[in-house]
């Protein structure tokens, strides 16, 4: 069974009918995003620097976030160096990824040039088209592999080979290992595709064992890691506020629906009543993509309604969209009438608005850098102190300034070893939380050897140094 658009008996055409000229807009539009990320940002925080402080080494976990992102950041570390160029450069990779998938989702659908041009509907996602190009780091990789592993779920269902199976398994593994919430839409296309008895036979023939051994092999290490570092893996549920209300949570849902996808809706809604259906559609066998994203709001309801969570991000729903977007602007353009070019069009110019736009944004919005962390470096390192822990921002900007000083992230989270000096620091509004420092060195003698308050063209920033020795 196939289950793509095959347009080889067309003649090459105009330059839109060829897909190199979308992937290179497509990198035209990433690369010009970091460009200007280089040039303006001045400084790392939130999540950027705590990526920056992960991705200096590999290891099986870091946090409450799964790994990938660190790992690739780390790769493009070796290329580019760590500081801010690496950084973009990785945000770049993930732009150019999230556009290049769902292109070649829809590619499976429709000829070359509709495909890209549906693709511009991405851009109608005020989270794709104006937060990604900000902040987020996890979500912009997952958004771009569930559109991937979509595509390895189509060639289980048509080809069923072993290694359809197995690519498929690859894939998710890939996606969950982004980000937990890039489970949501895969497993729900599994259930979608039991809903239809040729594509049942697919899903539970045996050489989907191999699907579930590629996805297990690749998860496996962060798996262990999570399940010996329970506190610092689960360290992010609170923010679903479980307990404290369904139907705050459902209320929460259909609001980030809205703010998800109702731009994308409304679009398709006016050029849908300005067109007539086609005689000839391609998409008939794309109806596990709608039945999936189905699934996926019921899936999260019925989680909301089983934890009695009351809080939902929207950037949460951005991996089902993904998908379902160029799918669904394909379907439009297939019809008659050329208003269907309408959501494509307003999406082609809300990606070129959200990037003209993106250099004010970094000079309005963006906090210049907090202090002089090349002589917060100096202080630091004056103190002979062996490990440095410190807040996220802090801890990226004083390892920018001396990469060789042993720092690390939040002074509350994690084991610590119960010998030599530590360094606390902190910005003058937040609490060193030496009784959590304390709790966890149950069986250590804590002696406080230095306390300074540093300022350096900035806040004060509060420093001490406590000797470790066991026996407390």
């Amino acid at each position: 069974m196939s289950r793509s658009f095959r347009s080889s008996a067309l003649p090459a055409g105009p330059v839109y009918q060829r897909t190199a000229f979308w992937l290179g807009v497509f990198a035209f539009y990433a690369v010009s995003q970091a460009i200007i990320r280089v040039y303006y940002k001045t400084s790392l925080f939130g999540d950027d620097s705590e990526l920056f402080l992960w991705a200096r080494q590999l290891a099986w976990g870091y946090g409450v976030q799964p790994p990938l992102y660190a790992w690739l950041q780390w790769g493009v570390n070796q290329i580019f160096g760590q500081g801010q160029v690496a950084m973009a450069a990785m945000r770049a990779l993930c732009l150019f990824g999230i556009y290049s998938a769902g292109f070649l989702l829809a590619r499976r659908f429709a000829s070359v040039g509709t495909a890209g041009l549906a693709t511009l509907g991405l851009f109608l996602i005020p989270e794709i088209s104006q937060t990604f190009l900000r902040t987020r780091t996890h979500n912009l990789l997952v958004t771009a592999l569930v559109p991937l592993a979509c595509i390895a779920f189509l060639d289980l269902l048509g080809r069923r080979r072993w290694r359809d199976y197995a690519a498929f398994g690859a894939m998710s593994g890939l996606a969950i290992l982004a980000k937990a919430t890039g489970a949501i839409f895969l497993v729900a296309l599994v259930f979608a595709a039991l809903l239809r008895r040729d594509d049942r036979r697919a899903v539970l023939a045996p050489n989907m064992l191999g699907a579930l051994a590629a996805g297990g092999l690749i998860l496996m290490g962060p798996t262990l890691w999570a399940l010996n570092n329970p506190d610092l893996a689960t360290a992010s549920l609170a923010k679903f506020k479980p307990g404290g209300g369904w139907q705050t949570g459902l209320a929460g849902l259909a609001w980030a629906i809205w703010a998800t996808a109702g731009v994308v809706a409304t679009s398709v809604a006016i050029a849908t009543v300005f067109t007539r259906p086609a005689t000839r559609t391609t998409l008939a066998e794309a109806g596990v993509f709608w039945r999936a994203g189905v699934i996926s709001v019921l899936l999260i309801a019925l989680a909301i309604i089983a934890t009695d969570s009351a809080e939902l991000k929207e950037r949460w729903l951005v991996p089902i969209a993904a998908p379902l977007t160029p799918l669904l602007l394909v379907w439009v353009m297939q019809r008659q009438g050329r208003m269907r070019f309408l959501p494509s069009a307003l999406g082609g110019l809300a990606g070129l608005a959200m990037l003209a736009a993106l250099p004010d944004y970094f000079r309005d919005k963006e906090p210049p850098p907090r202090a002089d962390f090349a002589e917060l470096a100096r202080v630091f390192a004056a103190t002979g102190a062996e490990a440095m822990l410190m807040p996220d921002d802090m801890a990226a900007g004083v390892a920018l300034a001396m990469p060789d000083l042993p720092v690390a992230q939040r002074v509350d989270a994690g084991p610590f070893p119960c010998s030599g000096t530590v360094l606390l620091a902190t910005w003058p509004e937040e609490d060193l939380r030496l009784d959590q420092f304390r709790s966890r060195l149950p069986d250590c003698m804590v002696t406080e050897t230095f306390a300074q308050t540093v300022d350096s063209a900035g806040p004060k920033v509060e420093v001490r140094v406590f000797s470790l020795v066991p026996g407390g």
